[in-house]
């Protein structure tokens, strides 16, 4: 199957509408599942993890970067 670049360059966002569709698609066909649909809906489940891990990183930065200087600050109060 050839995509144009124009597809494969939409494919890089997560979309919850194309996640929706492939796993009502799959769903509709339990007993014979299209491969097409269920490699896409994998794909959009990575695409959505690696949306949900950039959010995870920026919402937890401020945390470590707070124990870091807690840590720095430990040993400077102990001199």
């Amino acid at each position: 199957m050839v995509e144009s670049s124009a597809a494969s360059e939409d494919m890089k966002d997560f979309s919850a509408e194309r996640w929706l569709g492939f796993a009502k698609k799959i769903a509709e066909s339990k007993d014979a599942i299209d491969v097409d649909a269920w490699v896409s809906f994998l794909f959009e489940s990575t695409n959505l993890f690696k949306k949900m891990g950039s959010a995870m990183s920026m919402a937890f930065s401020g945390m470590s970067d707070k124990h870091n200087n807690n840590d720095s600050n430990k040993y400077i109060n102990k001199l």
